[in-house]
């Protein structure tokens, strides 16, 4: 009997392929301040049809059990996430580091975004422009009403000497 328990043992062992981790979150290496957020997932994956089963760690210490993790920046330092995702004979496993610091490294924006930002300029544009031509207007104006009188004062002197 306890040969064939080893015997299934081993070829359970032989074949049985590895979980694979398809796709997984991209912030390794990246920077949050105390109390931001993350969301880590993995994909992944077993040929075999395995139940799979998720252990999620924070510098060794067992956080969750599901495909998701979300992570709240606590204590400032270099923070090393950990999922192993095992079909109950192999593991897989995926790291991220992640820098936490009490600074805040979101970039400022300013309200409305882009959006109002770029507006902004082209309002600012236009409003030079109408200026400008509302003065350049106002000398023609100008200009004209002056040629004009030029020319009445000539015509006055031209009736006065005949």
């Amino acid at each position: 009997m306890i040969g064939l328990i080893l015997v299934c043992m081993f070829v359970s062992l032989v074949y049985a392929t590895v979980p694979v981790i398809e796709f997984a979150s991209e912030f390794n290496n990246s920077n949050i301040s105390i109390g931001e957020s993350r969301v880590f997932y993995v994909l992944v994956s077993d040929a075999d049809g395995d139940n799979l089963s998720y252990t999620w760690r924070v510098d060794g210490v067992e956080k969750g059990n599901s495909n998701t993790y979300t992570y709240v920046g606590s204590g400032s330092g270099i923070k090393v996430i950990n999922v192993e995702v095992s079909d109950g004979v192999l593991n897989v496993s995926r790291g991220w580091n992640v820098y936490v610091s009490e600074e805040n490294y979101e970039e400022f924006e300013p309200v409305g975004g882009e959006f109002i930002h770029d507006w902004f300029w082209v309002v600012l544009i236009i409003i030079f422009v109408v200026v400008i031509l509302i003065v350049v207007l106002f000398l023609i104006i100008e200009l004209r009403k002056g040629h004009a009188k030029k020319i009445s004062e000539k015509r006055k002197l031209s009736f006065s000497t005949q």
